[in-house]
C-alpha cells in the first residue's frame, strides 16, 4: 500500500515539475541581459543628448584693414569647438557649457598659434605668449560692417533616425545667455525643432557624496571632429565632493570625462540631471587628461540660471510615455511596451531611441507569452504538488480502510480454527490443507421430560403417587414408598 502511495506522489510531482520547467527559458537561450541601473539611466537621458559644434571666423583688423589668414587664401581665421549638451524642454532649449559657446577670438588666435607651430614659424613653448600679445594688441571682426566680435555659428545635431537609419543635420540655434567658466560653465541656447524633442528633468537637489553617477556626452577633443551619427559615451562614476573655483561652486565626480563630453548631462540614476560636464585636469599641451575625475556644475547654480531665463525643465506627455514604456519594457511586458513606443513615435517619428526599443520589444513578443504565465504556473505547480500529496495520503487511507473492511467481511466467514495469524506485519504462511473424514454422528435415546420435567428412561416407568422415576424391576418407589403396578406386556 505505502509503495503504491508513494508511485502516485512521485509521478504527481514528476509531472508538475515538467510542466513547469517545460515553461523556463532554455539556459543559453538568447535573452536580453538584465538591465544594470546605469543602463537604465542612460535609456531615460540618451534621447535628450545633443552635440554642439561652435564655428568662430572673423578677419584681423589692423590700422583700419581687415586681414584673413595668410595660409588659407586670406579666407577668415576660424576655429571650431565641439561639445555635448541636453535639451531642457521639448520647445527647444538646450544647456551645455559656458566654455563651448564663448571665447571664439582666444580659441581663433590659440588655433592659429598652432598652425604657426607647424610651420616652424614659432616653437611650442611660445604659444602662450603669442596668443596673449595677440588677445592684447589685436581685434577680430565679422563679416558684417561695424561688427566687433568675430562671427559665431552653432549647430546642434540631435541624436535622432528615420526608419532606424542616423540622421545628422545638424539644426542652427541662437545662443540666449551664458557664463563663462569663472562664473559657472554654463550656457542655453535655443533651437526651433521640427517635432517636440525629448527633455529631461533637473535633481531637486545638489547630490550627497557617494552618489553614483551617469556622465554623458561625444568624446574627443575641442579641435577635433567627432561624428554625430555615433551614440554618445556614458561613463559611470560616483559624486567625490562639493568644490568652489574662484569663490563658484562645482561638483567633483570620479567619472572618466573628455573635453569633448564638456556640456553634456550628468544624472543620477533616476536619470535626472545634477549638472553639466565641465572641466578637468589638463596636459601642458592644453588638452584634457582621460582622468577618473572631473567637475560638474552645480545643481543649484544650475536651476537658478535656467529659472533666469524663463526655462523650467518639464516632461511632456511623450516624454511620460517613453519612460513608461521603458519601464514596460524592463518589466517584461513587451507588447505594452511596443504600443508605448508607437505612441511616442505618431508625435515624434524621429525619436531614435523610441525606434530601436520598440523594434527590441516586437522581436520578444515570444518571451513575454512565457514570462507573463510564469508567476500563475510556479503558483499553480506548487499547489498541483500539495494537492497531489494530500491526493495521495488521502488515496492511501481510503485504500487501507477498503482493505480493513474486506478482512472484517472475510474474518466473518472463515471459522477461528482456520485462521492463521499475523505476526511483526510479516504475511501468512499458507500450508496445504489435508481434509479430514469425520465420525459418524452417535444419536443419543430419545428422552421424555415426565411430569416433573425430568427425563425418562426409554424402559423405566414413573411413580404413580409421587411421579419419581424409576428403573425397571424396582417394585417400590425409593421416594415415597409407593408400591409399583406390575407392567403391562
Amino acid at each position: 500500500m505505502r509503495s503504491i502511495v508513494r508511485r502516485v506522489v512521485a509521478g504527481a510531482a514528476a509531472a508538475a515539475v515538467i510542466s513547469l520547467t517545460a515553461t523556463a527559458p532554455v539556459a543559453g537561450a538568447a535573452t536580453e541581459q538584465d538591465p544594470t541601473p546605469q543602463t537604465k539611466a542612460q535609456a531615460i537621458v540618451e534621447p535628450s543628448i545633443v552635440y554642439l559644434q561652435t564655428t568662430w571666423s572673423g578677419y584681423v583688423k589692423l590700422d583700419g584693414e581687415r586681414f584673413g589668414d595668410p595660409y588659407n587664401n586670406n579666407e577668415p581665421f576660424s576655429a571650431t569647438s565641439n561639445c555635448s549638451g541636453f535639451v531642457a524642454d521639448s520647445d527647444g532649449h538646450i544647456v551645455t557649457a559656458g566654455h563651448c559657446v564663448d571665447g571664439g577670438k582666444e580659441k581663433i588666435f590659440g588655433q592659429y598659434a598652432k598652425v604657426l607651430v607647424a610651420d616652424g614659424s614659432i616653437g611650442a613653448g611660445e604659444v602662450d605668449s603669442y596668443v596673449a600679445y595677440w588677445m592684447e594688441n589685436l581685434s577680430l571682426v565679422g563679416e558684417r560692417a561695424g561688427s566687433s566680435q568675430p562671427d559665431r555659428s552653432i549647430g546642434v545635431f540631435q541624436n535622432v533616425a528615420a526608419s532606424g537609419i542616423a540622421v545628422s543635420t545638424p539644426m542652427q540655434a541662437d545662443l540666449v545667455a551664458s557664463k563663462s567658466l569663472a562664473k559657472g560653465d554654463v550656457a542655453l541656447v535655443k533651437v526651433v525643432p521640427d517635432n517636440p524633442m525629448p527633455a529631461v528633468e533637473l535633481a531637486a537637489g545638489t547630490p550627497e557624496n557617494g552618489t553614483e553617477i551617469v556622465a554623458a556626452g561625444y568624446p574627443g577633443s575641442v579641435s577635433g571632429n567627432v561624428d554625430a551619427n555615433q551614440r554618445p559615451s556614458l561613463k559611470t562614476g560616483s559624486v567625490s565632493s562639493s568644490q568652489t573655483s574662484g569663490g563658484v561652486p562645482f561638483t567633483e565626480i570620479d567619472a572618466a570625462t573628455t573635453q569633448g563630453m564638456s556640456g553634456g548631462p550628468v544624472v543620477g540614476l533616476d536619470g535626472k540631471v545634477i549638472g553639466t560636464v565641465s572641466w578637468g585636469p589638463v596636459t601642458q599641451e592644453g588638452t584634457q587628461e582621460d582622468k577618473n575625475f572631473g567637475f560638474v556644475t552645480d545643481t543649484a547654480l544650475l536651476r537658478d540660471f535656467l529659472q533666469s531665463n524663463d526655462v523650467s525643465p518639464t516632461l511632456s506627455a511623450t516624454d511620460r510615455t517613453y519612460r513608461e514604456g521603458l519601464s514596460q519594457y524592463y518589466a517584461g511586458k513587451f507588447h505594452a511596451a511596443a504600443d508605448s513606443f508607437e505612441a511616442v513615435l505618431a508625435q515624434v517619428p524621429n525619436h531614435a531611441q523610441a525606434q530601436e526599443f520598440k523594434s527590441k520589444a516586437t522581436v520578444r513578443f515570444d518571451e513575454e507569452s512565457i514570462l507573463s504565465y510564469m508567476p500563475w504556473l510556479l503558483w499553480a505547480g506548487a499547489g498541483a504538488l500539495l494537492l497531489l500529496a494530500g491526493g495521495g495520503t488521502t488515496l492511501g487511507l481510503v485504500l487501507s480502510r477498503r482493505r480493513k473492511a474486506k478482512r472484517a467481511a472475510a474474518d466473518q466467514q472463515v471459522p477461528m480454527t482456520e485462521r492463521t495469524p499475523v505476526l511483526n506485519g510479516h504475511p501468512p504462511v499458507v500450508t496445504e490443507q489435508v481434509p479430514t473424514v469425520a465420525e459418524p454422528a452417535v444419536t443419543a435415546p430419545l428422552q421424555l421430560a415426565g411430569p416433573n420435567g425430568h427425563p425418562a428412561d426409554a424402559v423405566g416407568g414413573f411413580c404413580t403417587s409421587c411421579g419419581h422415576p424409576h428403573q425397571v424391576g424396582e417394585r417400590f418407589c425409593s421416594e415415597c414408598g409407593h408400591a409399583y403396578e406390575p407392567a403391562v406386556a
